[in-house]
């Protein structure tokens, strides 16, 4: 389903050499705020993203990007009403669905031979976790847009997550996650804490041809760590959401917080914390080496390289919006958005990264499988690495506005001129419109006349000076002393 990450091998720039040794992670202290080892996530005094319910980005029957939604019905519509309901715990023992009650409830286990479309089903809430969780369900036990299958977890007293799911580590993908759907569609996951296996949360279509991809999952307000892969992957999946999620600690076993891949298109990534993962925090590749050389597709072929629209299109992603999310601390690499077009980028923080922030690129030399078409506007980009942002390899007709580039010094205290802010090569192009430079230098771009860049830093222009609360978007929420010029105004997510 995946391949590895081939950017230390195109661009120099992306070295790998670059990683901190684990000791100087520890003293990144001040306003970058990360005290804590690989492995040992930070102490957060108020959790993320809150797991209470939030206004969905499209409703039902809205128009995403001029075509008539398809997510999931219990995402769009605040009035959905399941068919069933049913209840596991984790000492249940009654495998009827007829007899199932909060009284007396199913065990995991059961689920499989239970489930139908329309279906609630509500995990209790216990202080003490499930163990050896693998919930797979597979293309007969699809819900559909009307009546999607829905898992929810219980809250404890204080409203915050009450149920605890330990994913079962097996011999395979499909028996290492918590959830684990094949080919099944409109499927929803939310409220869970879920820890280990190799994915917390693994959804897959049955091919890369559209007419066999994944449809309508959402994974909603979930805590989600410590998996060796991806607390979320998906592969080959349509109109996904994944929103209000807390995703940290993916291992070595080429770990992402988020990792959407082979050519899924229509997709939201909203209001989620990603921080800590060995990899990636955030991964949309459409991945053209496997989705369309490896089966025999060249990537000239418009099965390839269409359009989405077309039901083509099987070696790029498009139509994403990726909005309100906080990307931060991260062991590996910032966003990486490969093959990627048509998609809204805006208003989340990244940074910092050990190794590199942001970038838009692709893996092959066809134009038309670059990252393009993409509007990239009113983020942060924040490191001391790298580029902050990079458009390389056909990344062409993006639009880049209103977002604030912030290189800093080793110990975030000053701007540093060592960092390159900005990198755009010579195949690639984009609209530059009213952004805020501090710091950092340009390669391949030039401040233009509706720009802003100063070479000075005071960490006064934000709010909580020592960036001390690890894990809070407001702490970059601009002070009264901010030089702002040009430019906008930054707000952070609000979770």
């Amino acid at each position: 389903m995946r391949r590895a990450e081939r950017i230390a091998i195109l661009y120099g720039q992306m070295q790998m050499k670059y990683l901190l040794q684990l000791g100087l992670m520890i003293l990144l202290v001040g306003i970058f705020g990360c005290g804590n080892p690989p492995g040992t996530p930070p102490s957060d005094p108020g959790p993320g993203p809150n797991p209470s319910p939030m206004a969905s980005y499209v409703n039902k029957g809205a128009s995403f990007f001029g075509t008539n939604e398809g997510f999931n019905r219990f995402y769009t519509d605040s009035s959905w009403v399941a068919t069933r309901t049913l209840y596991i715990s984790r000492t249940g023992s009654n495998s009827n669905a007829a007899t199932n009650s909060e009284q007396n409830p199913a065990p995991v286990s059961a689920i499989p031979g239970l489930v139908e479309p329309g279906d609630k089903v509500i995990f209790l809430q216990s202080t003490i976790p499930y163990t050896n969780v693998n919930i797979h369900l597979e293309p007969e036990k699809s819900g559909s847009y009307d009546a999607p299958v829905v898992f929810v977890a219980e809250r404890d007293a204080g409203g915050g997550y009450g149920v605890h799911l330990e994913c079962n580590f097996g011999t395979g993908n499909a028996d290492s996650s918590c959830f684990n759907f094949e080919g099944s569609n409109y499927m929803a996951v939310e409220g869970f804490e879920m820890s280990g296996g190799r994915y917390g949360v693994r959804a897959v279509g049955l091919d890369y041809t559209s007419t066999q991809h994944q449809q309508g999952i959402a994974v909603l307000n979930n805590k989600i760590h410590d998996q060796d892969k991806d607390p979320i992957f998906t592969g080959q999946s349509d109109w996904s959401v994944i929103e209000g999620n807390e995703a940290y600690n993916s291992g070595s076993g080429d770990g992402h917080g988020i990792y959407i891949s082979n050519g899924s298109d229509w997709g939201i990534v909203r209001r989620n914390e990603l921080y800590q993962n060995a990899s990636s925090d955030l991964q949309i590749n459409a991945d053209p080496a496997s989705s369309c050389q490896d089966v025999g597709v060249l990537y000239v072929d418009p099965a390839c390289d269409g359009s989405a629209d077309n039901g083509q299109g099987q070696g790029v992603s498009e139509y994403f919006v990726v909005v309100d999310n906080f990307l931060h601390h991260g062991i590996g690499q910032g966003p990486n958005f490969t093959s990627v077009r048509n998609s809204r980028i805006a208003n989340n923080i990244f940074g910092p990264y050990e190794r590199h922030n942001t970038s838009f690129w692709q893996e092959t030399d066809n134009p038309n499988l670059g990252s393009s078409g993409n509007i990239i506007e009113d983020n942060l980009f924040v490191g001391k690495k790298s580029h902050l942002l990079q458009l390389v390899v056909y990344a062409t007709g993006n639009t880049v506005r209103n977002n604030i580039f912030l290189a800093l010094n080793a110990n975030g205290t000053a701007a540093s001129s060592s960092v390159n802010s900005l990198e755009i090569d010579g195949l690639s192009d984009a609209t530059f419109v009213g952004n805020m430079y501090i710091g950092g230098y340009l390669d391949g771009h030039i401040v233009q006349s509706n720009e802003d860049s100063r070479d000075d830093y005071d960490p006064a222009w934000f709010t909580n000076n020592s960036f001390g609360r690890v894990h809070h978007p407001e702490d970059w929420t601009p002070s009264s002393t901010s030089p702002y010029g040009n430019f906008k105004g930054w707000e952070p997510p609000a979770f």
